[in-house]
């Protein structure tokens, strides 16, 4: 009877050590799961912040055009450009 008790005993314990071993192996599954998620989740981000960028860059490119300038200057400021008849060249020496 001692043996076979010790025998039922060792099965008891074989199949809770198969127990905790695929316990853990699902545990890590699921949380490298998560982050694969978690670093898919950053990345869009990532992509959507450099897109948001360039797009900003290119209005502040516009924004800072001569031809940008120029018509906010008039539109906002009232510019009239001068007629080339109007426009008087002086030659400065300097020093």
């Amino acid at each position: 009877m001692a043996s076979q008790t010790k025998s039922i005993l060792k099965l008891w314990a074989g199949l809770a050590g198969i127990f905790i071993f695929l316990l853990l192996w699902v545990s890590q599954t699921v949380r490298s799961t998560w982050f694969s998620y978690d670093i898919q989740k950053i990345k869009n981000e990532i992509a959507k912040n450099e897109l948001v960028t360039v797009n900003l860059l290119m209005q502040r490119d516009q924004l800072l055009s001569l031809e940008a300038i120029e018509r906010a200057a008039k539109q906002e400021l009232g510019l009239i450009v001068p007629k080339e008849e109007n426009i008087i060249i002086i030659n400065v020496k300097q020093g």
